[in-house]
């Protein structure tokens, strides 16, 4: 049979539910009341008699324990109706036995609470057993706990700390769900994961307005929706271990201004970073959902290999092959109008129509990782200006920068010799990679080849500066 501590004094359950009313009862109708009297308490139940409580802390609000069915420990249940702002101190163990658990909504809407102790005796805390704790500011998860439930904090709009211990290696879904307060998780200032994190769960950190930094530590997985309308977060640090980025992770994150997918992420899902508006410079391992894979030709469904996916397209506009115009209405209005620079370090080809009307891209840099660009590849770019394309790429396909009409400038991260086989394997039947023959081109060199041993006097050189800015070499002075 279990057993129940009600930590506080049951002499008081009449008055309190007639003074109260429903108020006086949590939503499973047990009873709660004040806390006993110099910390003291009564336990009941068979074979048991009266015995004194003495919390961890000299001071601290009351809470209700309940005996496992084996009688070997005890799990919180709930707290005492506490009197103004407290404190709430679990203790690790009563009557010779350890404290482990605390349930599922054992303080939900517990709006008195503004401070929590637990144990270290604690392993695990259940599904919203803090949810709605209104004045609850910080939370500390001892390295014991291995096990948290979904909604745990969801709604805790005061909370401004938390502290996760060495136990946790995932955040369950909802868990900080709308904490408008929450600034910092393990670090002032930051949410910083340690390397024993390795998932985020969906909504986990939604509508967290106050989150401003982030960085994912040994996060593999970031779930749908986890950092959706974090409106403040400007600066996300998405580090190695990073895998998989979800849908709408980060939708909705409207101060966010640049933005590096680190190389070993293998998909970015639909929508990841819809709403972002003011992303002006993106840097990413392939163009889409994934590295590019031919195309099954027994299938005849849109493939996710375009750079608009992930911004919230659904398709890359199916007339990209033409010049009709209502392509726009599946990817350039997705984009942040203020994305100005796109890298993209690997994926092999970019695909048919990845960038089709990608209108305000003025800058496109492809890493060592790209080797082909395919027919029609960065068709109605109109805004692209300049374009850097590694020795990697051998063949450019047929009218890949058709309409790219403001292209000047072509760096080539590569020798005239390379640039030569290269132009050999470009199409330019029909005149439909006129702008991309007509730029300027220029040659990589990683010292300035006009000064110094060896020196031309002729050409157009370029390198990437100390910020991994495009630096042409100029000939004065040389």
């Amino acid at each position: 049979m279990k057993r129940k501590i009600l930590i506080f004094l049951l002499t008081a359950v009449m008055a309190a539910c007639l003074g109260a009313g429903l108020a006086a009862c949590s939503p499973d109708n047990r009873v709660t009341e004040p806390p006993a009297p110099s910390g003291s308490v009564t336990g009941t139940g068979e074979g048991t008699e009266d015995k004194p409580y003495r919390p961890d802390t000299s001071s601290g609000a009351s809470v209700a324990l309940e005996l496992n069915e084996a009688g070997t420990e005890y799990t919180v249940t709930g707290a005492g109706r506490l009197a103004g702002s407290e404190a709430v101190v679990i203790p690790a163990s009563y009557d010779g036995k350890p404290v482990t658990a605390i349930a599922d909504d054992a303080f939900k809407m517990n709006t008195a609470m503004t401070s929590l102790t637990i144990p270290s005796s604690i392993k695990s805390i259940g599904v919203g057993a803090f949810v709605s704790c209104l004045s609850l500011t910080v939370a500390i998860i001892p390295d014991s706990v291995t096990s948290l439930g979904e909604e745990v904090f969801n709604n805790c709009t005061s909370l401004v700390y938390v502290s996760l211990g060495k136990g946790i290696k995932s955040i369950p879904a909802q868990a900080f769900l709308n904490c408008t307060s929450l600034e910092a998780v393990n670090e002032a200032g930051k949410v910083k994961f340690s390397n024993d994190v390795k998932e985020i769960g969906s909504q986990a950190f939604e509508g967290c307005t106050a989150i401003t930094t982030l960085e994912t530590g040994g996060v593999a997985t970031i779930g749908d929706h986890a950092f959706y309308n974090c409106t403040s977060l400007t600066d996300v640090n998405l580090a190695l271990p990073i895998r998989t980025i979800c849908s709408f992770a980060f939708g909705g994150c409207t101060a966010i201004t640049e933005l590096v997918v680190p190389q070993n992420t293998t998909k970015i899902e639909i929508s990841a970073f819809e709403k972002c508006s003011a992303i002006q410079k993106i840097t990413l391992p392939f163009v889409g959902e994934s590295e590019y894979k031919a195309p099954d030709p027994d299938d005849a469904g849109e493939s996710n290999f375009f750079f608009s996916y992930i911004f919230g397209a659904p398709n890359r506009g199916s007339n990209y092959g033409n010049n009709s115009q209502d392509g726009t209405e599946y990817t350039d209005k997705y984009l942040p109008s203020v994305l100005k620079t796109v890298i993209i370090n690997g994926g092999g080809a970019i695909d048919g129509g990845a960038f089709n009307y990608c209108y305000n891209i003025e800058t496109l840099i492809l890493g060592s990782g790209v080797t082909e660009l395919s027919d029609q590849s960065l068709y109605n770019m109109m805004g692209l200006k300049s374009i850097v394309i590694p020795r990697t790429v051998r063949s450019i396909g047929y009218a890949a920068f058709l309409n790219c009409s403001r292209l000047n400038k072509v760096y080539f991260q590569g020798t005239q010799a390379q640039w030569n086989t290269l132009n050999a394997n470009t199409d330019y039947e029909n005149g439909a990679n006129d702008h991309f023959s007509g730029a300027t081109k220029y040659f990589y060199s990683q010292n300035n080849p006009f000064t110094g041993t060896g020196a031309v006097t002729t050409g157009n050189f370029w390198h990437f500066d100390e910020d991994g800015n495009i630096a042409e070499w100029s000939r004065t002075g040389a």
